[in-house]
């Protein structure tokens, strides 16, 4: 029996109404997809791994000022390193906690960033700024995969997908939002589509 391959849905539906309207106004069809910027592991881990070493640099500043008394422990060179530098423990801790909360929390400082995939082209949203482009209007398209590794183990691989248009825009997309892989690889796919001779 032949059947034919069915098409995910969207990733977020209903899509807003700015969307249709974007789409409507750049002519690029119906919405079909929506890119975000997402959670990774590797900002969750650093995240957590900087609010752990914020916590205990805090507690070595917070038994400075108050008991003024510090347990012996493996950290003993480093913290009567730190104990002859007071205001600069008070500014190491004060930055592990604010990188900590962005690697935790850094959706919420892209989350105006969103890419629509449309029929007839994609709408790239990065706050106030709309970059709108039909399939026919882009010159070239290209991707570039990086495999990373440590002392020969693979730890990750990261995406970075260039998009210039014909009045010499460029759009780069990266790991930040989810699924760039697939983002990527269907805007070249669909350039090449309506570049083929």
């Amino acid at each position: 029996m032949n059947q034919q391959k069915s098409t995910p849905p969207p990733k977020y539906e209903p899509f807003s109404p700015a969307a249709y309207k974007l789409a409507a106004t750049y002519q690029l069809g119906t919405p079909q997809e929506e890119f975000r910027v997402g959670h990774q592991i590797r900002y969750i881990a650093a995240g957590v791994i900087l609010l752990c070493f914020g916590l205990f640099f805090a507690s070595i500043e917070w038994s400075m000022h108050v008991k003024r008394t510090i347990p012996i422990n493996i950290f003993l060179p480093i913290i009567l390193l730190l104990i002859k530098r007071e205001p600069f423990l008070s500014i190491l801790v004060l930055i592990l906690f604010l990188t900590a909360f962005y690697c935790l929390f850094y959706p919420l400082f892209y989350r105006s960033w969103h890419i629509y995939l449309c029929s007839y082209g994609f709408i790239y949203l990065r706050g106030k700024k709309v970059h709108a482009l039909r399939w026919d209007q882009i010159a070239d398209a290209h991707g570039k995969a990086v495999q990373h590794h440590l002392y020969g183990a693979y730890l990750r691989t990261s995406h970075r997908y260039t998009i210039r248009s014909r009045d010499g825009k460029k759009i780069v997309l990266n790991d930040k939002f989810t699924d760039v892989e697939r983002l990527g690889n269907h805007i070249i796919r669909e350039f090449k589509q309506v570049t083929r001779p």
